[in-house]
């Protein structure tokens, strides 16, 4: 029988060989820089720095932080030989030309096998519904829980205002706030997480991310930099998404760097507009583009006031964007 170690990293219930000395052959991605320099754990909580790729997995995979890997130890060095399936993976949009171990054809994979997602907002940055709409249609993953967590909730005028925006577009969307300066805000916070839970932090920079993850480990575990006066930017100080283990209280979690733009890549958010999804299911024809056709139930919704026109058309833009990602995608593919 198999007793679930707190800070093996998850990684027990991968474990199926060992070599000759009867170390775990399996670990997992704690950071990637490039492909000779990976950081990894194994089952026992130790760190191990500078693994690689071997050559067959450079061609066959790419890899994100949280994924599970076999791995051997040549010499004094960790050759990462094999990815082992993953439970779900969080994406994003990135440069085509960037290359990193991690990025193939424009899509940059952030994280894997992940339990929970949190989108960060600070209330002290600039703020659309447009916003919002991108972070629940990119960062919906399958198998995980999507919540927003409000920071810097000490800007109350800001904050209310947010807060009512959301609540008046999605009602029924998980919304939290915390503040370094209200720590009762922290303790609900935590009632979210667990011990076996790798959670992932998503959000602008200088949204708080860091400071979240500091104030949960009860260290400085991130570097932290105040947002620019003048427009509230952050400063990039987290370069990199990083796995960390906190305690035997809050598990995993992985912070990443402050996101600029949220290209549209991914189709499982599409309970986002669900009604918009229902509506055009009851138009009277099926290829109906829903502008001035006949017997179209979503124009009739929104000359009832059921749709907000501004809110359809920005179900048409996201749209436009994905089926445009699509037919890039299956160029390349061809």
């Amino acid at each position: 029988m198999i007793f679930l170690r707190i800070n093996d990293y998850c990684i027990l219930p991968y474990l199926s060989s060992t070599d000759q000395s009867g170390f775990p052959l399996v670990a997992r991605i704690i950071q990637i820089f490039n492909q000779k320099n990976i950081t990894i754990a194994d089952s026992q909580g130790v760190i191990y720095h500078s693994a690689f790729l071997s050559g067959s997995l450079k061609r066959q995979a790419t890899l994100a932080v949280g994924d599970f890997v076999r791995y051997e130890k040549i010499a004094n060095s960790y050759r990462i030989t094999t990815l082992l399936n993953r439970n779900n993976q969080l994406v994003k949009n990135t440069s085509a030309a960037r290359k990193s171990v991690h990025v193939k054809n424009g899509i940059q994979l952030i994280a894997a096998n992940l339990t929970d997602v949190f989108v960060v907002i600070a209330c002290d940055q600039r703020f659309t519904i447009s916003l919002l709409e991108r972070y629940l249609l990119q960062f919906q993953v399958p198998n995980t829980k999507l919540r927003i967590i409000l920071t810097k909730q000490d800007f109350q005028s800001d904050f209310l205002k947010i807060k009512q925006l959301i609540l008046k577009s999605y009602p029924k969307l998980a919304i939290f706030a915390v503040s370094i300066y209200d720590q009762p805000s922290f303790a609900i916070f935590k009632k979210m997480l667990s011990n076996k839970s790798t959670s992932i932090f998503i959000g602008a920079s200088g949204a708080g991310k860091s400071t979240i993850i500091n104030q949960l480990a009860g260290q400085t575990l991130q570097k932290v930099c105040q947002v620019r006066f003048g427009d509230q930017r952050g400063k990039h100080t987290t370069t990199s998404a990083r796995l960390y283990f906190i305690n035997d209280h809050f598990g995993y979690l992985i912070d990443t760097p402050g996101i600029k733009e949220i290209g549209l890549t991914n189709t499982a958010g599409t309970d986002v507009f669900a009604d918009i999804d229902d509506l055009a299911g009851h138009c009277r024809f099926k290829n109906c583009r829903h502008t001035n056709e006949p017997g179209c139930a979503i124009q009739a919704a929104i000359q009832t006031g059921q749709l907000d026109a501004t809110r359809f058309q920005r179900y048409e833009k996201y749209r436009r964007e994905l089926d445009h990602h699509h037919k890039n995608k299956q160029g390349k593919q061809q």
